[in-house]
C-alpha cells in the first residue's frame, strides 16, 4: 500500500503488518528474519493481533493465529487479512486496512469473531513492535486516571528512572540494554507513541471510560525489551466483552507519522 505520504507492507504469510514509513523512509516497525523451530515462538516482529487477556493463554501465543498464513483480499483501496480459526478460543481475526491518500495515516479496523457455541470474556489486543525508538510515550493524566500517577507498572517493573520519566500529562519510557519492563495506562486520550530521529509514530484509538479493559483497565500498554532484541511494543486493547456465540468484538486504530513536537 502506497500513497504520496506513507508506505505500508502487509505480509499475509505471517498475518502481520511488517512496514510503515514515509515514502522512501525508514521502517518504524522492528522486524527480523527467523527460522522457526518446533515448539519455539517465531518472533517475526511487525504488528499483529492476539486475544486478551494474556492470562487466558500464558505463553507462547496461539500458534494457529500468530504467525500463521492469513487469507488476503484486496477491494479497491482496502486490504483485508483474515486469520485461521484459533482452536483454543474458537475465534477468528479479520483486519480491514486503509491508507489515507491525504496524510501519513493508516487505519486498521480489527474484528474478533466468535466461531463456537460458547460465551467467552475476551478483548482484541493489537501489538506493534517498534524499531529501537529514542523513547515511547503513554498518557499519564493524574486526576483523570484510575492510577495514582496516571500510569501503572506491571509486576517486576519500577516507576522510576532510568525506565520512566513523567512530563506533564505524559510518561516517557526508555528501553534499557539489560532488563525488560512494562507499563499500562487508561488514557483517556487513547494515544500511545514512540519517537526516533525526530519522527513521532502514534497509534490512537477511542477509549470508553465506562468499559472494563484487560489487565486491570490498562487499555494502553508499552513493553520495553532488552538487548539483543532492540524493540519497544506499543499495545492497544478493545474493551473486554462477554463475546456471545458467533458474536463480534472490534478495535479500530489509526497510525500516523509526524514531526516529534506534534
Amino acid at each position: 500500500m502506497r500513497s504520496r505520504h506513507a508506505e505500508v507492507a502487509v505480509v499475509p504469510r505471517l498475518g502481520r503488518i511488517m512496514w510503515f514509513s514515509r515514502p522512501g523512509g525508514k521502517n518504524v516497525l522492528w522486524t527480523q528474519v527467523v527460522e522457526p523451530k518446533a515448539g519455539e515462538w517465531a518472533n517475526w516482529g511487525g504488528d499483529k493481533l492476539w486475544p486478551a487477556p494474556q492470562s487466558n493463554w500464558g505463553w507462547p501465543p496461539p500458534a494457529d493465529i500468530d504467525g500463521a498464513p492469513h487469507q488476503a483480499v484486496i477491494q479497491g483501496t482496502m486490504v483485508e487479512l483474515r486469520s485461521p480459526v484459533c482452536r483454543r478460543f474458537g475465534v477468528r481475526f479479520t483486519r480491514r486496512m486503509y491508507l489515507s491518500p491525504n496524510r501519513a495515516e493508516f487505519t486498521t479496523v480489527n474484528y474478533m469473531d466468535g466461531q463456537r457455541d460458547a460465551t467467552q470474556r475476551l478483548a482484541v489486543w493489537q501489538v506493534a513492535q517498534v524499531d529501537n525508538p529514542d523513547y515511547a510515550e503513554l498518557p499519564a493524566q493524574v486526576g483523570k486516571s484510575r492510577f495514582a500517577k496516571g500510569v501503572e507498572a506491571y509486576e517486576g517493573t519500577k516507576l522510576e528512572m532510568p525506565w520512566i520519566e513523567f512530563r506533564g500529562d505524559f510518561a516517557r519510557l526508555y528501553r534499557q540494554s539489560a532488563g525488560v519492563a512494562k507499563y499500562g495506562s487508561d488514557g483517556p486520550d487513547g494515544r500511545v507513541s514512540s519517537v526516533r530521529d525526530g519522527v513521532r509514530f502514534t497509534i490512537r484509538t477511542e477509549l470508553d471510560p465506562k468499559a472494563e479493559y484487560p489487565d486491570g483497565n490498562k487499555a494502553l500498554q508499552v513493553y520495553l525489551s532488552q538487548d539483543p532484541l532492540k524493540y519497544v511494543e506499543l499495545e492497544l486493547n478493545s474493551p473486554l466483552v462477554d463475546l456471545p456465540p458467533y458474536g463480534q468484538a472490534r478495535l479500530t486504530t489509526v497510525w500516523s507519522l509526524q514531526p516529534e513536537g506534534r
